[in-house]
């Protein structure tokens, strides 16, 4: 019973956090703390500060829907399937299900934005990027300072390309030296996004 009650306490605890980041002189520690996962910790060669990260939120949200968070979009692909997407980071049905978001159908947000707010849609974000960045951890140090096509390699051009593309298309990427370039349904390239948010 006392297991239980620690287990539980510690539990709450995580619960009521969402990011928090720890910086110093030498070293810097990208954390994110979720009701789903207790902790998910990342240390790679090359860190990016809090403001960077918060930078690259911003940009990505602007490149996404102009910064508004109630838009919604739908599009076909060259397989005919649509592709729908929700929210200031155009969030598809795949990703909201990775963060904890999945109960979220893009029709109820049609219907009424306010099922996802915009707090709520700056959690997911960073949640995505958390996973992201521990998904691509090895890949981040073995490419990040390199040049690949005439672009030098960041992290935030890494993972906002894993944004367009998943952390898997990201990888291709990477490791074809840029001839495997996926593309997302409105034929954006996700090379295009190394290169813009480099």
């Amino acid at each position: 019973m006392k297991a239980i009650r620690v287990y539980f306490c510690v539990f709450v605890f995580v619960f009521l956090q969402s990011f928090t980041s720890t910086n110093s002189a030498s070293n810097e520690t990208f954390v994110i703390k979720t009701k789903y996962e207790l902790k998910v910790e990342t240390k790679t060669k090359n860190y990016l500060t809090t403001n960077q990260y918060n930078g690259l939120m911003v940009k990505l949200a602007k490149k996404e829907s102009g910064s508004n968070w109630r838009i919604y979009s739908k599009v076909k692909n060259k397989k005919g399937q649509i592709v729908k997407a929700i929210g200031k980071y155009q969030f598809m049905p795949c990703a909201l299900k990775q963060v904890g978001f999945g109960h979220i159908t893009y029709e109820e947000f049609v219907k009424n934005p306010n099922i996802f707010p915009e707090k709520d849609q700056e959690l997911a974000m960073k949640r995505c990027l958390a996973f992201n960045k521990k998904v691509l951890a090895k890949h981040i140090t073995k490419y990040v300072g390199t040049t690949m096509n005439g672009v030098l390699i960041t992290e935030q051009g890494i993972l906002a390309m894993a944004h367009l593309a998943g952390a898997g298309g990201a990888m291709k990427y990477l490791d074809s030296n840029g001839k495997n370039n996926p593309k997302d349904a409105n034929n954006t390239h996700a090379g295009d996004y190394l290169k813009n948010f480099n």
